[in-house]
């Protein structure tokens, strides 16, 4: 799939998952307090009965529940002011990322060490260049995506690519020495991307 295609199709699916997760933030910080109120509530209503401990012990992990998904939102929030990259890019990470082992924080930081990379690259650079050339991706068109957008186009890039010690020096051409790891969160986000596309058609 071309740059400029997978570009247009990555806007369009992050756009819907950025619309909806700033709602989500917008709900839980509106209703946040009044539901762990309703919530606990409920404790009273059944306290003196058999189900008194079941009901606290449900009443606990639902009010729980509203500061670790705040937590997960502004996390993300976080790293789109630290890497530039699309919170809701980055958000679509994570289950590859707690699969492979490799966390959403050290991608970030690896995007921003791509980014300095890329600012010193030429077409006909080794290295990175020659990685990005080796990979079939044009230098420019990589560099007017978005951080999360490169993660993804390189993903789909290294998917083609015979696994070998070539392709490992590719990605620690583009991230240094941690860029080994990276490839095993680009194994698992294009699995998942793949099985996304199988359930759609």
């Amino acid at each position: 799939m071309p740059l400029a295609t997978l570009s247009i199709d990555l806007e369009a699916r992050l756009a819907k998952f950025e619309a909806d997760l700033g709602r989500a933030t917008r709900l839980l910080d509106r209703f946040g307090s009044s539901a762990k109120s309703s919530i606990g509530s409920i404790g009273q209503i059944f306290a003196g009965t058999t189900l008194t401990s079941a009901v606290e012990e449900a009443v606990k992990r639902l009010i729980n529940l509203f500061p670790d998904l705040i937590g997960q939102v502004a996390k993300f929030q976080d790293l789109s002011e630290e890497t530039g990259a699309s919170a809701a890019g980055l958000a679509s990470f994570q289950t590859a990322a707690d699969v492979s082992g490799v966390s959403v924080e050290t991608l970030a930081g690896l995007t921003v060490r791509l980014t300095s990379n890329l600012s010193r690259l030429t077409e006909d650079s080794n290295g990175a260049g020659l990685a990005l050339k080796n990979l079939g991706i044009p230098l420019e068109d990589f560099r007017r995506l978005r951080p999360d957008e490169q993660i993804a186009a390189l993903a789909k890039a290294f998917e083609g690519f015979q696994d070998g010690a070539t392709k490992t020096a590719s990605a620690v051409a583009l991230f240094g020495r941690q860029g080994a790891q990276t490839l095993r969160f680009f194994k698992e986000f294009q699995a998942e991307r793949s099985e996304e596309h199988t359930s759609e058609l």
